[in-house]
């Protein structure tokens, strides 16, 4: 035997192969990182139009005195000729104690679990706000999203052609982001399209929708009350020329000129989503949702 000669203890081999291996089975939570994090999300219908959601987080809101990120959707409809729409979506904030990450979606006043990792092989998790059926993890394994390894919670393998059924910390749900799971994918079916991660070069390049710099809105509009059973108001820092009203199938049902920055519209509208759509003087436009009950 030589000095440079070494005889490896077996446990010492195993131990350091664990070490090695260490971020692809750390049991070490992975938060969401709302301060940077983008997401795209598809839902689409069988000969209906794909509709586009990106979700981002900016700045912070204190409810029941605990923070929260602010979590807005940006919103590209087909049948809209690539009109787009900017809304809140509710208030979001990880638990990482817990594992979690609870939601309150705009207009509600109580959280609800949006995801929960704290989970082993056999337990079954819901998917999606206000979803009742519930998926049971058959495999737990790691992914490497912008340049760290997630824990990923497995629900099925390739899915009738559609890949994985999965959800991962710190990314969220295969099948989107906060859109509940479409369990038949040949009627109707959404998906997580991209993420990525602001000043993030490790992240995959994601066809955004909009860049983050240009999400903050130049002006504020407001319609109240929202929802509505009759008349709402609407008001912009900027002055409205004219407004279109759609119903969720795209009929127009609603058009009046304007010229002025404070608008109550008395008139009631059947029960549903509608798709308020205001023309400012300096060219824009913006799509607002008003829902009549």
């Amino acid at each position: 035997m030589t000095r440079n000669s070494r005889i490896v203890h077996p446990l010492g081999l195993l131990l350091f192969l664990l070490v090695m291996n260490e971020p692809i089975f750390s049991q070490d939570y992975t938060p969401f990182d709302f301060e940077n994090g983008i997401w795209i999300t598809n839902y689409f219908e069988y000969e209906g139009p794909d509709n586009y959601y990106q979700y981002y987080s900016d700045g912070d809101t204190l409810i029941n005195n605990k923070a929260y990120h602010k979590l807005f959707q940006y919103h590209l409809r087909w049948w809209y000729v690539l009109d787009t729409s900017f809304n809140y979506y509710g208030a979001i904030v990880n638990d990482t104690l817990n594992r979690q990450v609870e939601l309150i979606k705009a207009g509600q006043l109580e959280p609800e679990v949006l995801y929960n990792f704290n989970l082993d092989i056999g337990d079954t998790i819901k998917k999606g706000i206000g979803e009742d059926f519930n998926l049971v993890v058959t495999e737990i394994d790691s992914i490497q999203v912008c340049g760290e390894f997630h824990k990923r919670f497995v629900i099925t393998r390739d899915y009738g052609g559609w890949g994985d059924i999965a959800f991962t910390e710190g990314i969220g749900f295969s099948f989107g982001f906060v859109e509940p799971l479409v369990i038949f994918p040949f009627e109707e079916t959404s998906e997580l399209v991209c993420y990525t991660e602001i000043e993030n070069n490790n992240c995959s390049e994601c066809d955004l929708l909009l860049n983050k710099k240009d999400i903050e809105p130049t002006y504020n509009i407001r319609l109240f009350p929202n929802p509505t059973s009759n008349s709402f108001i609407v008001e912009s820092e900027r002055i409205i020329s004219y407004i279109e009203i759609f119903s969720i199938n795209g009929i127009k049902v609603f058009e009046k000129a304007y010229h002025t920055s404070h608008i109550r519209i008395d008139r009631g509208f059947d029960t549903g989503m509608y798709f308020i759509k205001l023309y400012l003087n300096n060219g824009e436009t913006v799509i607002k949702e008003m829902l009549f009950e």
